[in-house]
């Protein structure tokens, strides 16, 4: 018995006529190899070549780069930062009242606002604890770590490397709404929103005093003791059930999207400014 398989390739290639068969044109057909993709490509701008395919390109590219430039041309202004806001927000009429319950639920941080470093130093403090950093690095124990991250309330708290009796200043505008010795600083803001410093030894603000970004807060404290400390800083609101919840926020940097510290690396401390005069 024939093999069906050599049965195929032994059709007639040529009819009667001498023309060649279909099934002779389909095998040919499949025994060409389709050129290679650089090459068809190269075959189809090869037929783009002509002085009129050129032109259309050229004004095609140079009317895409005129929209390009009128859409930059019309763009709104950028959502000014800290650096704008702090003049206002220090103002005595801007400044929130703090009385019994300051601690409102239910507010929105502005996300515009742009936050300065909460120490002033002339030597550069590294995030021990940053915002999406290793928690194994900290330098907070791996168990505590991890919990505080698993915790909304201290979820997004930085922690920067700074010394037993570093200079902690103000890293917003607002009003201090707790502070003591030996505990921790907070400052509401105009937003309703707060932020806390912690830990601090010697506090150099009472409550209600105004404070501008930059204003000295306090001498940093030891949370474990010895002379190498931890300076906690996050921003809060109020949520369900009066549980606090911290915000992640950005840091000025001159740019109008600002910037998130990264987790091991060293920043420079905020210039140190006086409080702003009361009302």
């Amino acid at each position: 018995m024939m093999d069906t398989r050599q049965a195929r390739t032994q059709w007639p290639k040529h009819d009667a006529c001498g023309r060649r068969t279909p099934s002779a044109r389909m095998h040919t057909a499949h025994r060409q190899p389709m050129a290679p993709t650089p090459v068809r490509t190269a075959q189809a701008f090869r037929k783009l070549r002509s002085p009129l395919s050129l032109l259309i390109l050229a004004a095609s590219f140079a009317a895409a780069v005129t929209f390009h430039r009128a859409a930059l041309a019309t763009e709104p202004a950028p959502a000014h930062t800290d650096a704008a806001l702090a003049p206002s927000e220090s103002s005595p009429e801007k400044l929130p009242e703090i009385g019994d319950d300051w601690m409102q639920a239910g507010v929105e941080h502005d996300d515009r606002v742009q936050y300065g470093m909460p120490f002033a130093s002339k030597t550069e403090r590294a995030v021990h604890l940053g915002y999406e950093g290793s928690t194994a690095a900290s330098g907070l124990g791996l168990g505590t770590a991890r919990a505080m991250r698993r915790n909304r309330e201290t979820r997004y708290v930085l922690f920067f490397r700074a010394p037993k009796g570093s200079r902690v200043v103000a890293a917003r505008a607002g009003r201090v709404a707790e502070a003591g010795n030996g505990n921790f600083i907070s400052v509401l803001h105009v937003d309703g929103t707060f932020a806390r410093y912690w830990p601090i030894e010697t506090a150099r603000v009472e409550k209600g005093d105004p404070v501008q970004r930059g204003t000295l807060l306090g001498l940093s404290g030891a949370q474990r003791g010895g002379d190498t400390a931890q300076l906690a800083f996050g921003v809060f609101t109020v949520g369900k059930r009066r549980t606090l919840q911290s915000l992640r926020v950005r840091f000025d940097d001159g740019s109008a999207e600002g910037f998130e510290p990264v987790q091991g690396a060293y920043y420079a401390g905020a210039e140190e400014r006086p409080a702003p005069s009361p009302e």
